[in-house]
């Protein structure tokens, strides 16, 4: 569910007057929306009550209806997706709006935040090219992730967080999924390949995992890449770190760490929810929350987020 919380309240008690209120009001957020993510947004605002109705319908018994935190307590747990190969509509929609009310956080600390852009989706032509390239079947979920979006861009930076690891994040050097926004998903794919062949890696097992993988997120400034693995359920999110030479963690517990999410709308909405933290950081954050993958649950997680909440 998506929250209005402008103060004062900008609608009224009549619905459509809400909606085009909250869409305005992510407009100015992302000013530089494409119009499909805007449509998309459009239909999740449907969903959206501004303070006032919403207080009229909980005092009506309205289960529909549940309290938005203002500042989230220790105990507030962060809905998110079920970590399944499923990406669909909704669960993109509750990212991008994670993505615009953190970025409205940072933007309320005086933090300086680059507009938040996003791509048009992958033509079905692209995404069975890649899916060639690439020499296994896709699935489902991922087209559909594809289908949903050709990935987005945005950066922050602070010299005032008081959380190690936070100080920047988001996707500043690379744009994420697409490499770059000129790319096609196949170029993509053959220029990450292309850059992990430069560490000449013998380990014929190694080279097949990170052959399943695509990058979320090319190389950063480090030579580090997001990618996800294509060939598990739910996949899995690597961070390949380029003084391991990308290895690609298998469960073993003797081995190199690089596993960072399950699930492709689970991780990106516990990412979202902490501010989009850059690349680097993220196997730092993970040890440092005690938890297997990236949680905006955990203790650490909920530090973050009640500092993006608090007052600047």
């Amino acid at each position: 569910m998506i929250y209005c919380n402008s103060n004062p309240c900008p609608a009224s008690s009549a619905l459509p007057v809400s909606r085009a209120s909250c869409l305005a009001s992510m407009q100015k957020i992302l000013p530089r929306f494409h119009r499909p993510a805007v449509v998309a947004l459009t239909a999740s605002m449907v969903l959206c009550g501004c303070r006032q109705q919403q207080a009229d319908a909980e005092a009506d018994g309205d289960p529909d209806f549940q309290s938005a935190p203002q500042s989230e307590p220790p105990d507030y747990k962060l809905p998110t997706p079920t970590p399944t190969n499923n990406m669909h509509t909704e669960s993109w929609q509750q990212i991008t709006s994670t993505l615009g009310t953190t970025l409205s956080q940072l933007k309320d600390k005086d933090v300086e935040v680059s507009e938040l852009e996003f791509f048009d989706p992958a033509p079905a032509a692209e995404i069975d090219e890649l899916e060639r390239e690439m020499g296994i079947k896709l699935p489902e979920s991922f087209r559909q992730f594809l289908a949903i979006t050709g990935g987005f861009r945005f950066d922050w930076f602070t010299e005032s967080s008081p959380i190690d690891h936070i100080e920047y994040g988001g996707n500043a050097e690379v744009d994420f999924l697409r490499g770059a926004e000129e790319l096609t998903l196949a170029e993509a794919y053959r220029e990450f390949q292309e850059h992990y062949d430069g560490f000449e890696v013998e380990d014929e097992a190694q080279v097949a995992l990170v052959r399943r993988c695509f990058p979320l997120y090319l190389t950063d400034g480090a030579g580090n890449a997001l990618a996800v693995r294509l060939d598990t359920d739910p996949l899995q999110i690597h961070l390949l770190k380029s003084w391991s030479c990308w290895h690609v963690s298998s469960g073993s517990a003797d081995e190199e760490k690089s596993l960072v999410g399950l699930g492709l709308a689970e991780f990106l909405l516990h990412w979202a929810s902490l501010g989009g933290p850059a690349t680097e950081n993220l196997l730092e954050l993970v040890e440092e929350f005690g938890e297997q993958t990236l949680d905006a649950n955990s203790a650490g997680g909920r530090a973050i987020r009640e500092w993006l909440a608090s007052p600047n």
